[in-house]
């Protein structure tokens, strides 16, 4: 059944196979800290301790889906953040009045700013309408000037 080859194909297999066995044994070795296995031998006979294993990193902080987020821009006295932290936001706002108006026309314009002071991570105080108005129609009513809506207290986040 079996038949023996002649030639140059038995000896041609046998040359492949010690080839292909001495490429797996000269692979060097990493298990243990990069060392071949002659290093690792080595070793061994002096008796010496494995190499130190460098300690793992902390893992990196929890991260909220608020650490992404930025404060509300438009309508600002009204929307109001919800993280408690501490921030000093100044405005400013003109406003031309129309001609079509009763005044005739004119402007007005705020100095306002908006302060904020975190006491813990869940409690603050907070002046969220404070600002001052210039006042100045063209007809009507004299120009004045005085203070806004002032608005502050204490904020909670449960």
């Amino acid at each position: 059944m079996f038949t023996r080859s002649t030639g140059y194909v038995s000896p041609l297999l046998g040359f492949c196979a010690l080839a292909l066995g001495s490429l797996a044994f000269a692979a060097s070795a990493g298990a243990e800290g990069g060392l071949t296995l002659e290093e690792r031998v080595e070793r061994l006979e002096r008796h010496e301790p494995p190499p130190a294993v460098a300690p793992e990193p902390p893992p990196p902080p929890a991260r909220s889906s608020l650490d992404d987020m930025i404060s509300p821009v438009s309508m600002p006295t009204v929307n109001e953040d919800p993280r408690v932290d501490t921030e000093l936001r100044p405005m400013y706002m003109y406003t031309q009045i129309s001609e079509d108006f009763v005044t005739n026309g004119g402007n007005y314009s705020v100095v306002a700013a908006q302060a904020r002071f975190a006491i813990t991570d869940r409690i603050g105080i907070i002046a969220t309408k404070d600002g001052y108005i210039f006042l100045r129609p063209d007809d009507v009513v004299p120009d004045d000037e005085g203070w806004a809506n002032l608005a502050f207290g204490v904020k909670g986040v449960f």
